[in-house]
C-alpha cells in the first residue's frame, strides 16, 4: 500500500517542484480505518532499507528508474571490521556517559575496574560480556593486584544485547555513509547523491546513539547478605522499566541505584558507623573513609566528600570533634595540639581532611581534652595528649 502510493507520487509533479511526496503526506494518503499510523512508519523504514529504486532524498520519497544507494552503502558497510564498529560504538557511549565521575567503559574483566583510592564505580561492561564467561561476583571479588578492598563501591551495568545488535547494524551503516561521502569523486556522485547519503549517516548516528542510550537492561550492587549465609548478595534493578525522556542513560542508572547509594549521611549514622564511646575516643578519617568504600554494613555513598559534610555536621553540633595533626604509634594516636581540636564550631565540608593526619574524637573526650589544654597553656611535647586508637 505504501509503495504502491509513493509510486503513484513519483510522476506528475509541476515544473519547478520537487518529485515525491512528504511522509506525512503520504502517510494521511494511506490511513485507512483499522490501519495504524506506527505501522505504516514502520513500514516506510523497512522500504527505505530495502527497495533498490525507492530514493529518499529532501524528506521525500519517489521511485527513480536508477537504483539508490542502498546496496553501495551495504557492500561498502561489509568492509568494516567488528572492532571498528565496536569503536565507533564506545564513541558513543563515552559521549553518553561525558562528565560523569567514578564511570568505568568496558572493563577488561575485574582488573580493569581500579580499587587503589575509595571511589564508587559504576561499570558498564562489555556488549559481549557473558556471566558463564566472567561471573558477576568476580567483579566483586577481585581486582588486578588481588582481592577487591572496596566491594563496598561498585556497581555493574548489564548490556542488553538486543540493542546493542541494532546499534551495530546502525554504526555499519553511519561508517559506510560517510567512507562513501569521502569518495565521493571517485564514484561521481551527484549532488543529490551525496544529499542522501548525508541523510544516510545522520540517520544512522541517531540510530546509533539512541540505541546505545538504551543499550543496558539492568545495574547490580552488592548489598550485605540478609539470610547471612553468604557476605553479601547481588540486587538487580530493571533500568528499562525508568521512565527515558530527556534523561541520559547515566542519570538513569543514578535514578536506579538512588536508594542503594547516598549523596548525604546523618550525623546519627556517620558516629554509630565510627562506633565512637567510651572504649574508643577516635577514629582516624582516612580508616573511616575505607571502611564506607569496603564493608557491606557501611552505607553506600557517592564520594568522600559525602563523609566530611557529616563530619562537618557534627562538629558544628558538639556532636563530635575534629582534630589535625596527628602522630600514629603503635595502637594509639597522639594529638600534636589539643588546643587545635575543633568541637562547637562551623567548619565547610570541603575544609575536613580525611587523610590518616586527621581524627574524628568522641565529643565528650573533645571537650575534656580542649579544656585540659587551655588548662594547660604552654604544654610540652612530653606532654601530649594519647587517644586510643
Amino acid at each position: 500500500r505504501a509503495a504502491t502510493a509513493i509510486m503513484l507520487y513519483s510522476f506528475g509533479a509541476r515544473e519547478g517542484e520537487d518529485r515525491g511526496v512528504l511522509e506525512t503526506d503520504l502517510v494521511a494518503a494511506t490511513l485507512a480505518p483499522g490501519l495504524d499510523r506506527n505501522v505504516l512508519v514502520a513500514a516506510l523504514h523497512d522500504l527505505r532499507e530495502e527497495e533498490l529504486y525507492l530514493h529518499y532524498t529532501g524528506r521525500r520519497y519517489r521511485f527513480e528508474p536508477t537504483p539508490n544507494l542502498t546496496k553501495l552503502v551495504r557492500d561498502e558497510a561489509s568492509k568494516f571490521t567488528g572492532a571498528e564498529v565496536l569503536d565507533t560504538i564506545r564513541e558513543q557511549l563515552e559521549e553518553h556517559l561525558k562528565g560523569s565521575r567514578g564511570v568505568v567503559v568496558w572493563p577488561d574483566g575485574p582488573g580493569g575496574i581500579d580499587d587503589g583510592k575509595p571511589l564508587f564505580s559504576v561499570a558498564y561492561l562489555h556488549p559481549d560480556w557473558a556471566p558463564e564467561r566472567t561471573p558477576l561476583a568476580s567483579f566483586v571479588e577481585h581486582s588486578r593486584s588481588g582481592p577487591r578492598r572496596y566491594q563496598n563501591a561498585l556497581a555493574l551495568v548489564l548490556p542488553d544485547a538486543g540493542q546493542f545488535d541494532q546499534a551495530r547494524q546502525a554504526a555499519r551503516s553511519w561508517l559506510a555513509a560517510q567512507s562513501l561521502l569521502r569518495q565521493k569523486a571517485k564514484y561521481g556522485f551527484s549532488a543529490e547523491q551525496a544529499d542522501e547519503l548525508k541523510e544516510k549517516a545522520e540517520t544512522s548516528q541517531r540510530t546509533a546513539a539512541a540505541a546505545v542510550g538504551r543499550g543496558y537492561a539492568s545495574v547490580v550492587t552488592p548489598l550485605k547478605d540478609r539470610g547471612g549465609q553468604a557476605a553479601y548478595s547481588l540486587e538487580s534493578t530493571d533500568l528499562r522499566s525508568l521512565l527515558t525522556a530527556g534523561r541520559s542513560l547515566h542519570e538513569r542508572v543514578v535514578d536506579a541505584l538512588s536508594h542503594r547509594v547516598f549523596s548525604t549521611i546523618t550525623v546519627d549514622k556517620l558516629l554509630a558507623l565510627a562506633g565512637l564511646g567510651p572504649e574508643k575516643s577516635a577514629v582516624v578519617l582516612s580508616d573511616l573513609v575505607d571502611w564506607f568504600y569496603s564493608y557491606f554494613d557501611f552505607t553506600k555513598i557517592w564520594t568522600r566528600r559525602v563523609v566530611a559534610q557529616a563530619v562537618s555536621n557534627a562538629v558544628a553540633g558538639s556532636r563530635a570533634g575534629y582534630a589535625v595533626g596527628l602522630v600514629r604509634g603503635d595502637g594509639t594516636t597522639e594529638v600534636r595540639d589539643p588546643k587545635l581540636i575543633r568541637i562547637g564550631e562551623v567548619l565547610p565540608g570541603d575544609e575536613i581532611d580525611l587523610s590518616g593526619d586527621a581524627a574524628l574524637l568522641e565529643a565528650g573526650y573533645a571537650q575534656r581534652m580542649l579544656g585540659a589544654a587551655h588548662a594547660a597553656d604552654g604544654a610540652r611535647p612530653e606532654d601530649w595528649q594519647t587517644v586510643p586508637a
